[in-house]
């Protein structure tokens, strides 16, 4: 399931783990369908929800470490 810490933008590496975490929770959540179960859409969403915001937020660091535009 999901947790509560909060997701540092000055730690790439906590990112990256963060990332892959939810990346893995995904897959657990839709690989009942190997075994002919349906998808548990509520697990899937906060799944979902958490790599979303893994993804968000380092798409924010990124930004955060580029030179502004000419």
């Amino acid at each position: 399931m999901t947790d509560d810490r909060e997701i540092s933008t000055h730690r790439p590496a906590d990112l990256v783990g963060e990332i892959d975490a939810s990346q893995r929770e995904m897959e657990d959540v839709v690989s009942v369908v190997d075994q002919g179960a349906p998808v548990d859409l509520v697990l899937y969403v906060a799944a979902r929800a958490r790599l979303d915001t893994a993804v968000a937020a380092w798409n924010q660091r990124g930004g955060a470490t580029r030179p502004p535009p000419r």
